[in-house]
Order: C-alpha cells, then sequence, then structure tokens
C-alpha cells in the first residue's frame, strides 16, 4: 500500500473520530504520513480522488449531504468511475491499480498514455478495506 492509500485510510479514520471536513482531514493525514514532504503533501491527485469520493457520498460510514455541490475534478471523476467499475465488475478488486487506470482512462475517453498518479491506489484501498458504499 502506497502512502497516499495510507493516508486516505488515516483521513477515514479522522472523519469518523470526529474531525470536521474531508479537506481538512486530509491534509491532517497527509501531514502525518508525509511529515517532511510539503510538495507531497499538497499534491493534487490523489487529494482530489479522496475529496471527490467523499462529496458523492461514496465513503462508507461518513455522512453525505446531497445538497452539497459535487466535485467535478478531473481526479474526482477518475475515482467515481473506477467505483463504478468495482461495482459493476468486483472482481477488478484483484487487479493492479495501473490495470484499472487504463479502463477508467478508456471509459472517460481520455488520453490513454495519461500516467495515474494515486488516484486508483486510494479506490482499491478503501474498496478493499469495506470503506466504499457498495
Amino acid at each position: 500500500m502506497n502512502k497516499y492509500a495510507q493516508s486516505a485510510l488515516r483521513a477515514v479514520k479522522l472523519l469518523r473520530a470526529g474531525t470536521h471536513s474531508p479537506e481538512s482531514a486530509w491534509q491532517q493525514a497527509v501531514a502525518e504520513v508525509f511529515p517532511d514532504s510539503t510538495s507531497s503533501q499538497t499534491k493534487s491527485c490523489p487529494r482530489g480522488a479522496f475529496l471527490g469520493l467523499c462529496r458523492a457520498g461514496l465513503v462508507e460510514g461518513l455522512p453525505h449531504n446531497p445538497t452539497d455541490p459535487p466535485d467535478n475534478g478531473l481526479n474526482a471523476a477518475y475515482a467515481r468511475t473506477a467505483v463504478n467499475l468495482l461495482r459493476a465488475e468486483p472482481q477488478w478488486a484483484s487487479k493492479k491499480a495501473d490495470d484499472i487506470w487504463k479502463s477508467v482512462m478508456a471509459r472517460i475517453g481520455s488520453d490513454p498514455n495519461k500516467r495515474a498518479n494515486a488516484q486508483m491506489d486510494i479506490v482499491l484501498t478503501l474498496w478493499t478495506a469495506g470503506l466504499i458504499r457498495h
């Protein structure tokens, strides 16, 4: 499990313990996991994937307000597409993150050469931990 996946698990734990928002939980989690790397703490791709899942109400055990505006960023869309793929074909959970990424890129119609940046690691980790609403 990579450090961004660890950060996502930690952020969910913080949210369940009463941290005020997904954003602040993510910031605290990456600060703990990457204490000496500001650039890793501020990386937008994993952050966007995690926040997109939260805002879409896909993280199990977290409150969801349907009136909250959805996250329309690309990384949120990649994460939501991966969840839809896993829901339709749960056997994808045993695949590598790169394989899921390629399938997500094909489904979205994005550049097949675009490189992933931990988005699928976050989705897969939360899915395998039972933290994505099925």
